[in-house]
């Protein structure tokens, strides 16, 4: 353990640290320390970003037009599906998304249980999915 001296609320105090090795899953990570996620998509386990240039380079895509996946919940209907982070939301149920506010829009707008059909880009290939609240 480190012991760091902090000033806090016009104190100092020690705070004992126990450092450890850098994380394996970087774009994570890095995803918390940056932007902070706009936006939660319901039951689907999804958490998105606007695509930035910054963002983009992170991944290792290019800017394109949609919203990025930044996490996906572990046992989620997402990760069931094979979406992960870095994949690249382009639309759903037909209408374009290039922010989370969008794509929120358009799952207020969709019926969860017949299911809501989204088209992605995954590793620069395009896909197209049906995500569906199975009612766990």
């Amino acid at each position: 353990p480190v012991t760091l001296d902090v000033h806090r609320f016009g104190k100092n105090i020690k705070v004992k640290v126990k450092p450890e090795a850098w994380p394996e899953e970087l774009p994570s990570m890095l995803a918390r320390r940056g932007v902070e996620p706009e936006d939660k998509a319901g039951t689907f386990g999804l958490t998105l970003q606007s695509v930035t240039k910054d963002l983009a380079e992170q991944y290792g895509i290019e800017k394109t037009e949609g919203v990025l996946v930044s996490e996906v919940e572990r046992g989620s209907v997402a990760e069931r599906k094979g979406i992960k982070p870095g994949d690249v939301i382009t639309e759903v149920n037909g209408k374009s998304v290039s922010s989370p506010k969008q794509f929120t829009q358009a799952m207020k707008t969709a019926d969860m249980k017949k299911g809501v059909v989204i088209l992605y880009k995954a590793k620069g290939t395009s896909k197209i999915d049906v995500l569906r609240d199975v009612g766990e």
